[in-house]
């Protein structure tokens, strides 16, 4: 069992991970470098030290800039809170026991980073950075390797054999790709089809399958709150807000997530929910 302190450890790290990642989403393709001391975008004045404490800043400032009073954007906190909470849960799976255990942590931990990148980006700007995609490739091919290296699968059961896992690729978003080719990209985007490939890759064809469907079951749940929270989305005349695009990458990535940390688990539930 995961000690308490580790778990600790764990989300404080993700907390600090996730600062990082707001300054990687806030300049990515924009011309601006990682270098530099953070600023504040309404008034430009440069933030000293404990205005940037993960989480704690945000709530002390009362989510505001201590000198022009301007609202700090609430990525900020959300960014921070959600990889914290990412980096925390594969610890509380896979425990913290032996050196293969702490490979899948730290692999999981790296799909968890560039997974937040990929979601806020993706919600912000309803596009796909090439960066994330790449990474995920990267990221994909490393998964299979160290499982085959460790003789173990993240999924604590057997891992999918190579050839599954080629297939995977194909297999799993060819159906996507052909809807945004019909639809001429109004259903789909062309950045959420080649996310499928690396994302398919890492797990192969059942897991794989089962991730799609948990990503579809969240994308179905949160889009029936929204409409239940704001009914007028529903009023034919307002085209304009219907007609706006929901990203369905970040609930590919929850779903790859979710698969990746308690695939085993959950695979038993959904194959008893779909007997």
């Amino acid at each position: 069992m995961t000690s308490l302190f580790v778990i600790i450890c764990s989300g404080i790290l993700g907390l600090i991970v996730g600062s990082f990642l707001n300054v990687v989403i806030f300049r990515m393709n924009t011309g601006m470098g990682l270098g530099g001391r953070s600023q504040c975008f309404s008034c430009n004045k440069v933030l000293h030290w404990y205005e940037l404490i993960p989480l704690v800043s945000f709530i002390v400032q009362k989510g505001k800039c201590r000198k022009c009073k301007s609202a700090i954007h609430i990525q900020y906190i959300l960014v921070e809170a959600c990889t914290a909470v990412l980096f925390i849960l594969p610890v509380i799976s896979f425990g913290i026991s032996h050196s293969t255990s702490i490979l899948l942590i730290l692999l999981l931990w790296l799909f968890a980073a560039i997974s937040i990148v990929i979601t806020a980006y993706d919600i912000r700007h309803k596009v796909i950075p090439w960066q994330g995609i790449i990474g995920m490739f990267v990221l994909g091919g490393i998964l299979v390797v160290a499982q085959r290296i460790a003789g173990v699968s993240l999924l604590l059961t057997q891992a999918a054999t190579m050839w599954d896992n080629v297939a995977a690729m194909v297999v799993l978003p060819l159906p996507f790709f052909l809807i945004w080719l019909f639809s001429r990209g109004r259903m789909f985007g062309l950045g959420d089809v080649e996310l499928m490939i690396p994302l398919g890759f890492s797990l192969g064809l059942i897991y794989g399958a089962y991730a799609l469907l948990l990503a579809f079951w969240s994308a179905t749940i949160v889009v029936g709150c929204i409409l239940i929270a704001q009914p007028r989305l529903l009023v034919k005349g307002n085209k304009r807000i219907m007609k706006q695009a929901i990203p369905f990458g970040p609930f590919l990535l929850l779903g790859w997530y979710v698969m990746l940390v308690f695939g085993n688990g959950i695979a038993n539930v959904i194959a008893s929910l779909l007997s």
